[in-house]
């Protein structure tokens, strides 16, 4: 499992560019700012504590959803592989957001 931790689109935090020239020019000049590659993902939105256990459901509910629309999942994901994006702080009694992410096929 690979996990991102990032801030809840929407929010005071989030930016509201994504754009690689809204982003600062870096000072070293052996940093370099690119945009390789790139990757189409399917993705659903769950709320509270990610366990192995919800972690599972939310996988099993999106793929069933992707199966229904024809689309099949790409390279390690088939295999079982996922992404889970986390937003919200750790130790906080506010609800939490999160995001299974899986890679497909079009």
């Amino acid at each position: 499992m690979q996990m991102m931790v990032g801030t809840n689109k929407g929010s005071p935090a989030a930016s509201s560019s994504s754009n690689i020239t809204s982003l600062p020019a870096p000072t070293d000049p052996d940093v370099r700012l690119g945009v390789y590659g790139g990757e189409l993902v399917a993705v659903l939105y769950f709320d509270g504590y990610i366990t192995p256990q919800t972690a599972e459901v939310a996988r099993r509910k999106l793929i069933k959803a992707l199966q229904a629309d024809g689309i099949a999942l790409a390279g390690p994901e088939s295999a079982g592989f996922f992404r889970v994006g986390q937003y919200g702080a750790v130790h906080t009694l506010e609800q939490r957001v999160n995001e299974m992410l899986l890679r497909v096929n079009v």
